[in-house]
């Protein structure tokens, strides 16, 4: 059995969180807003949230405990570590940015070499994906089903399917066709491609988007 969440908000900023991750702009700070919020707001695991936020459990532990002992002014202060200094010019990073965001790469090459083609700027070995890194990318994979499925439902509707056409008293010397909408296509298992976006953020608890 999962052990249970002890206490989070000490200095009751729920409120807060919401409102701030609502109107954030930087996306560090509304990463890990975000990441508060669904622990605040669900009983999602860590797991869970790691997965939605896109980062390791171990980190969204370790904001947790970020805003249990400061709360939201702790949980968006971090250190400078003096790491190096980006050489990507802020046109390239808001261009980029902005393909990301539209899902214009599958790999970290293919960003590669978009740099060097548009901006003269070529990075070597592991270094995109700092840079990557930095703009809030991140590599996903589509999800096999709608994240509103519901699976009660769709479990129902495969018992009961057959009693529902005998209920209809269907002619049962003609043939007829069978038509089923869904937005994942009938009985078609397409591949699933990587590709990089930018990080999941969530407008609300019911409905997500970039």
């Amino acid at each position: 059995m999962a052990k249970k969440r002890g206490r989070l908000d000490y200095k009751n900023e729920a409120a807060e969180v919401a409102l701030r991750f609502k109107k954030e702009k930087e996306m560090w700070k509304k990463e890990r807003l975000q990441a508060i919020r669904l622990l605040l707001e669900t009983d999602q695991s860590y797991q869970a949230i790691a997965e939605i936020v896109g980062r390791h459990p171990s980190r969204i532990k370790e904001w947790a405990k970020q805003f249990r002992l400061g709360g939201i002014k702790q949980l968006l202060t971090r250190g400078n570590g003096g790491g190096r200094k980006s050489l990507l010019p802020p046109e390239a990073a808001k261009e980029l940015t902005e393909k990301l965001r539209a899902g214009s790469f599958r790999t970290a090459g293919q960003v590669s070499h978009w740099l060097e083609e548009e901006y003269d700027l070529k990075y070597k070995g592991g270094s995109i994906y700092y840079v990557l890194g930095k703009l809030g990318g991140r590599l996903k994979v589509p999800r096999p089903s709608h994240v509103k499925k519901n699976e009660q439902k769709a479990q129902a509707f495969k018992t009961t399917f057959a009693e529902q056409l005998k209920e209809l008293e269907l002619p049962k010397d003609k043939e007829l066709s069978l038509w089923v909408y869904d937005e994942m296509r009938y009985g078609l298992h397409p591949l699933l491609r990587k590709m990089w976006s930018l990080i999941l953020v969530w407008n609300s608890l019911d409905n997500v988007s970039l």
